[in-house]
């Protein structure tokens, strides 16, 4: 079948279909189908585009009023001036705030790296330091850094827990 003539049946039962979605009577057998709910939404953009218009005097640009459609609660807060629009300058700061925040959000889990391999390579290391200290002749700082093994492992333990649990429930809250 040629392209215009798909094109063209197309368009004429779209066009049917959108007048029966602004119309009152819809028969039954066409309110499930997909080309009704292709009219509705078709319908739903050319509303919009139409409440833009006459939202937006003429002598400003369209395009600055789409920032008004769905605008989250997030967005919201950067609506400076408070018209519902978010300016050049306004998208500037919200990039700039977002931007900040992964910066911050990346050098949060290179700590958290960070601090679990220096926990690793000290819980590894410290039986290594009691070895060498003998082997050194150094019986007493042995037997010394023996005894503060318990706490040491243990405190390092207790940190790093601590330090994933916060994380961990930090993430809950931001995610909710």
């Amino acid at each position: 079948m040629d392209e215009r003539l798909i094109h063209k049946s197309f368009s004429s039962r779209l066009q049917e279909a959108r007048r029966m979605v602004s119309g009152y009577g819809v028969p039954a057998e066409v309110k499930g189908t997909s080309i009704y709910k292709l009219a509705e939404a078709l319908e739903s953009i050319h509303s919009r585009i139409n409440n833009i218009r006459k939202e937006c005097p003429s002598h400003r640009n369209e395009e600055q009023c789409v920032g008004d459609i769905d605008m989250t609660e997030e967005m919201q807060k950067y609506d400076l001036n408070g018209d519902g629009v978010l300016d050049e300058q306004e998208r500037r700061i919200m990039l700039e705030d977002m931007r900040r925040k992964m910066e911050d959000e990346d050098a949060q889990r290179d700590s958290i790296r960070k601090m679990a391999w220096f926990a690793l390579i000290g819980l590894l290391l410290y039986p290594f330091g009691i070895f060498l200290a003998d082997a050194f002749a150094m019986g007493t700082a042995a037997q010394l850094i023996a005894d503060i093994a318990p706490t040491y492992f243990a405190s390092i333990a207790v940190l790093v827990s601590a330090f994933f649990g916060a994380s961990a429930i930090a993430g809950k809250k931001k995610d909710s």
